[in-house]
């Protein structure tokens, strides 16, 4: 890769699973002394990657797309045409050897796959959302010429999905799975360990507040659970971006009021290592996920984890082992085992132990970078 030209294309938002995963890829590639050139649209870049970019030494090209369109980008095959005449002045003018797109949904800048360029396409959301999209889709990918192309997903349930649905037998070499990695996965970031109450168990989730995070079920779970313990010995907090005021509206609606004191939603945090400490248990109770770097953060803080079954999160968390998996709606199997975490610390104590373990073995920064390294044969 040295002094190699690398385009990256990408979709960035402060503090989302896509936005932390483009921060360590972009210095991946900065190890590997490649020229690297990131493209985003102007309205998603701040201080945060502007400060980045220095600090890791590669170019930002950003560009506004007016809203006409923006419509369009989401609309297959509309947006593969849109997307290749948005790209191809600066594929040009750079002629990069090699081509990262990095989308929060896969559908977005698949016209980058067009160029006849080595090019890598991460599908970071699980597919079978997309449905509606997935006959374009599947003809798009089932035409296209599959030399120096690879397309990543983060997962071996999404990996499957798109082998069956989307491929031909012929094509599926096409198709690899590469996990993610915690982005905070320095042992530094945990050698001072806040001292946490005792008085008090800290159950905390890391996302953006969505419907499909199920943040309305998240609210009646958090309801009963406090309703069951001691005045004040419970809180759950939710660290994350509001995409949607009228959803959080109506979930703020759902709170019973009287633990309105207990349920905190504290918008996005640029600390979410010192809030990993001071927690207890994590919960991430989505209805669909790929392979969360949320639910790897908490494993790497050593937390039990109470997850939902969706997607990628049994690749993380072994039920009974390090955690609990439950049915994605299962309001009362999530108070449950909640419950358990909250009266049980040796248990607490005994499968935090287990997260730190799997993440270690199975999700580390240096395992990512070597399977990085044989993609990219470097």
């Amino acid at each position: 890769m040295h002094h190699k030209k690398v385009l990256v294309i990408a979709y960035y938002m402060q503090g989302s699973g896509v936005g932390n995963y483009l921060l360590y890829l972009l210095e991946y590639l900065s190890k590997k002394n490649a020229r690297v050139f990131l493209f985003v649209v102007k309205e998603h870049v701040d201080r945060e990657l502007i400060q980045h970019s220095i600090a890791f030494n590669y170019q930002l090209i950003s560009k506004d797309i007016p809203c006409v369109t923006k419509k369009y980008l989401h609309k297959p095959p509309v947006n593969l045409v849109l997307e290749f005449f948005i790209l191809l002045p600066i594929v040009i003018r750079l002629n990069p050897n090699l081509i990262i797109i990095s989308p929060n949904t896969p559908v977005h800048w698949m016209g980058g796959l067009l160029f006849p360029k080595k090019t890598i396409y991460v599908v970071h959301s699980f597919p079978r959302q997309f449905k509606k999209w997935g006959i374009s889709l599947k003809q798009f990918l089932r035409l296209l010429p599959k030399r120096n192309k690879s397309l990543i997903t983060v997962s071996d349930c999404a990996k499957e999905f798109i082998k069956q649905q989307w491929l031909t037998n012929k094509s599926q070499g096409f198709v690899k799975r590469i996990y993610n990695t915690p982005h905070l996965r320095s042992d530094e970031d945990i050698k001072e360990l806040t001292t946490k109450e005792e008085s008090k168990i800290k159950i905390t989730t890391l996302g953006q507040i969505r419907d499909y995070k199920n943040t309305k079920l998240w609210i009646q779970v958090a309801n009963k659970v406090i309703s069951h313990t001691s005045t004040k010995s419970v809180e759950f907090t939710w660290a994350g971006p509001c995409m949607d005021k009228e959803y959080y509206e109506e979930c703020i609606s759902l709170i019973v009021p009287e633990v309105k004191e207990q349920i905190k939603f504290v918008g996005y945090t640029n600390d979410v290592c010192q809030l990993l400490k001071e927690t207890d248990i994590y919960f991430h109770p989505s209805l669909s996920e790929n392979h969360s770097i949320s639910i790897l953060e908490a494993m790497f803080y050593g937390l039990p984890c109470v997850v939902s079954d969706a997607g990628g999160n049994v690749e993380s968390v072994i039920n009974n082992n390090n955690g609990f998996i439950c049915a994605a709606d299962d309001i009362d199997a999530y108070v449950t085992k909640l419950l358990y975490l909250i009266n049980n610390k040796k248990e607490r104590t005994k499968m935090g132990a287990n997260s730190k373990k799997i993440v270690n073995e199975n999700f580390s920064f240096e395992q990512w970078q070597l399977t990085m390294d044989e993609l990219l044969q470097v």
